[in-house]
């Protein structure tokens, strides 16, 4: 499920869309799921027009709480449980809980400034692999970041640590990658930031 973003207006109606982050995550993992869980295509759809029944199967889902309304809810329902998690107040921050009766401490800045318009910088994303808060026989994944190029980290990350990945896939787990992103816009291979943390 990926974030709405915004809402176009047509002449007829308002239209929901996802941000390039979002797209570009989606196309980076959709050849690889496919192939691991032997489907020929999944079913994408905005979380905006997500209905009950639709959060029940297997579910991975792509972009923060801020745009995506199942990512915050799943997060919400998830928190005492996880050791990183990501809020919005204000801007997305990503949480690390540094145990499990005190607060939460924010990630400090990834660069001295956020990615943006002809500016490089720099931005965290945020892999987490947990039960289904919908319906516990099944998963969820979820793929955020911090700004916009996180999202497409956490995926290039999932995807170059296909081994990685493949010996945690039946346990649940956190992670943070970081990565640089240039004034062009061009996200650079992220590199792990912290965990992974296993609960």
């Amino acid at each position: 499920m990926l974030s709405t973003s915004a809402r176009i207006e047509t002449p007829t109606y308002f239209r929901p869309v996802t941000g390039l982050g979002g797209a570009r995550a989606l196309s980076l993992l959709t050849p690889s799921l496919a192939r691991a869980y032997r489907i020929p295509d999944g079913v994408a759809m905005l979380s905006s027009l997500v209905e009950d029944r639709d959060r029940e199967g297997d579910l991975i889902l792509l972009g923060g709480p801020k745009n995506n309304e199942v990512t915050r809810e799943a997060l919400a329902r998830l928190d005492r449980r996880l050791p990183v998690t990501m809020r919005t107040e204000g801007d997305e921050k990503i949480y690390r809980r540094t145990s499990w009766n005190s607060e939460d401490e924010a990630l400090p800045p990834p660069s001295g400034q956020a990615p943006s318009h002809g500016r490089a910088g720099a931005d965290y994303g945020l892999i987490i692999r947990a039960p289904n808060c919908f319906n516990s026989e099944t998963t969820l994944m979820i793929f955020a970041g911090q700004h916009t190029y996180g999202i497409i980290a956490a995926a290039q990350y999932f995807l170059t640590h296909q081994r990685e990945m493949r010996k945690m896939s039946h346990r649940n787990f956190a992670l943070v990658v970081k990565s640089a992103v240039t004034a062009k816009e061009h996200v650079e291979p992220p590199e792990l930031y912290c965990g992974p943390f296993f609960f």
